[in-house]
């Protein structure tokens, strides 16, 4: 699988659920942080800032491309994400955040213009066997059963110390703007 913004909290959540699946993961972070990715069980590593992702994932993967990509990051990273994929392979999308920057509308009709529309359309789907779809935690709040059976297994998996979070550094509250800053700054891990 490919796992955008693999050094993040998400990135690091899936890099241990992948790990206790028996599948191999390519991370795509920044290269100050491919050292710890790797010492985590990272089989393949990508710059975040690299022109010729789909060629790299290619390269990885004896031109195969991935099962499933990760990708949170949203606008054009959509079309290369696509375009990574195996046959049967899969794009889940549950964010935007190329829409951060720019202002509130500038950034938003960035990334919009960004995705490809034409891509996603079910016979275009059909004819390359690829698939998407699209993850919003916060629209399944009322799915009770289903969200307590998914953190009971993750809690147990912690328990047993499959899943290690990493807490990079904490802020106090009244420092939440110099915590935000050091997010969207990228220095982070976990």
């Amino acid at each position: 699988m490919l796992v955008y913004s693999a050094a993040g909290g998400v990135g690091l959540s899936v890099i241990d659920l992948a790990t206790i699946i028996g599948a191999k993961v390519i991370g795509v972070a920044s290269a100050a942080k491919h050292d710890f990715l790797r010492r985590r069980g990272v089989q393949g590593l990508i710059d975040s800032r690299a022109k010729d992702m789909v060629d790299r994932v290619k390269q990885l993967t004896d031109a195969r491309g991935v099962d499933l990509v990760l990708d949170a990051r949203g606008g054009r990273s959509w079309r290369a994400s696509y375009d990574c994929l195996a046959p049967t392979g899969r794009l889940a999308v549950f964010g935007l955040a190329t829409a951060v920057g720019g202002g509130r509308w500038l950034g938003t009709a960035r990334a919009l213009f960004g995705v490809p529309w034409l891509r996603f359309n079910p016979l275009r789907l059909m004819n390359d066997n690829r698939g998407v779809f699209g993850v919003n935690v916060g629209h399944l709040w009322d799915q009770h059963d289903m969200i307590r059976n998914w953190m009971s297994q993750i809690l147990a998996w912690q328990a047993q110390g499959k899943i290690t979070p990493v807490v990079d550094r904490s802020f106090a509250f009244a420092e939440a703007a110099a915590a935000h800053r050091h997010i969207e700054g990228r220095g982070n891990v976990g």
